[in-house]
């Protein structure tokens, strides 16, 4: 059986037990078919889709922004990574509600990875992935060096960005959905009945408070542009960012509020890409 080498971290051999599925017959992850075990990397068997069940690394590149990319219909934000352990680095794209709990130069165990080949073998996470501060991850000066390639590929990325499109002036439509995440394993919840005292997380089961849960909201805004009007999404992300610069943070106690306080404020300057996803927000002037 021939196995595909991954130059990656040590740390990424502590991998899960063989499953029976293949990508032909399920789009979700399950297991590696082998493993080595040597100084420069690991073995996998790429007819079948992976797992890595855990990992210790530390962040050593950070995309600075993210951006929406459509996944079977749905928009889903995206922001790029790169981690490293004693031994190597590796790309790790990072995947929705796990974008918020990164930051550059920390270390954390992720469990729940997916192996992924787009002309390179990365990591990356999936809807199961967990994350989790822990102590330092040391990075020697011969893994160090690599940040060198890291910062050179920003760059490129940053010439090679998106162009953005401006459009001024006042919102004239607005559709807005709540959104809640736990406290405990960060994911978003499908069903969530504000009357209720308690709610038990979807994904880990945890039985919290309401107003435990992290509250937030994405959409739709409605543009004019010229004679047409344009409908841009906006991401929680993006608004969230809105909001806390502008002090807003209140008007999550209830969404009507932002929709309301959207088509109150009169004009507003909104970059958007080719996708029609909103990058930024602001107040301004005609």
């Amino acid at each position: 059986m021939h196995a595909t080498r991954i130059p990656a971290p040590r740390c990424l051999r502590n991998a899960p037990q063989k499953q029976d599925a293949s990508p032909s017959t399920s789009h979700e992850p399950t297991g590696p078919e082998c493993a080595g075990d040597d100084e420069s990397g690991f073995d996998i068997c790429m007819n079948q889709v992976t797992t890595v069940g855990k990992i210790q690394a530390k962040v050593v590149w950070l995309q600075d922004g993210s951006k929406t990319v459509n996944v079977y219909g749905k928009p889903l934000e995206l922001k790029e990574s790169h981690v490293a352990d004693h031994t190597g680095k590796i790309r790790l794209p990072l995947w929705a509600e796990i974008i918020g709990q990164v930051e550059q130069e920390k270390s954390y165990v992720l469990e729940n990875l997916a192996v992924r080949e787009e002309g390179e073998l990365y990591l990356t996470t999936t809807k199961t992935t967990t994350i989790r501060v822990s102590e330092e991850v040391l990075v020697p000066e011969s893994v160090a060096m690599l940040r060198l390639e890291v910062k050179q590929h920003k760059q490129e990325q940053e010439e090679e960005q998106e162009v953005l499109t401006t459009v001024q002036g006042p919102v004239c439509g607005v559709k807005l959905a709540d959104q809640w995440q736990c406290s405990s394993c960060h994911k978003w919840q499908l069903a969530f009945n504000l009357k209720a005292i308690n709610h038990r997380c979807e994904a880990c089961g945890v039985l919290q408070r309401v107003g435990s849960y992290v509250q937030a909201a994405n959409g739709t805004v409605m543009v004019n542009k010229g004679d047409v009007t344009l409908p841009l999404t906006l991401t929680s992300t993006v608004l969230m960012t809105y909001l806390s610069q502008n002090n807003l943070q209140e008007l999550l106690v209830d969404v009507q509020l932002v929709v309301e306080h959207f088509l109150e404020v009169g004009v507003f300057e909104i970059q958007y890409n080719a996708n029609n996803v909103v990058v930024v927000v602001t107040t301004g002037n005609v």
